[in-house]
């Protein structure tokens, strides 16, 4: 890879842990409130932002053997106005996030 004038290339230590491979499945994602046609952008942006987390947070957080987790109640919380559906996906990914604890 050649380092171009405004990015070096990113090298990892060959004693440096490799990066976890975290792939996040929702089958089925309650969306009260939010009109349908912004519903399936807003889970993409749970699964990324959920991905991101478990791919990037010290966690202590308990995923079974399985990997299935059945059931996650994330609560409530407020959606800011105008929010666009990628940000209310990443708010309610880490209010998901919190809900595993």
């Amino acid at each position: 890879m050649m380092p171009t004038p405004d990015r070096e290339p990113t090298r990892r230590r060959a004693d440096a842990p490799a990066a976890p491979d975290v792939r996040v499945h929702i089958e089925t994602l309650v969306l009260e409130g939010f009109p349908p046609q912004e519903q399936g952008r807003i889970a993409r942006a749970v699964e990324q932002e959920l991905a991101r987390l478990y791919a990037t947070q010290e966690t202590g957080r308990v995923i079974p053997e399985t990997g299935v987790i059945d059931h996650v109640d994330a609560g409530s919380f407020e959606v800011a106005p105008g929010a666009s559906p990628d940000a209310i996906g990443a708010q309610v990914a880490r209010a998901i996030y919190r809900g595993l604890r």
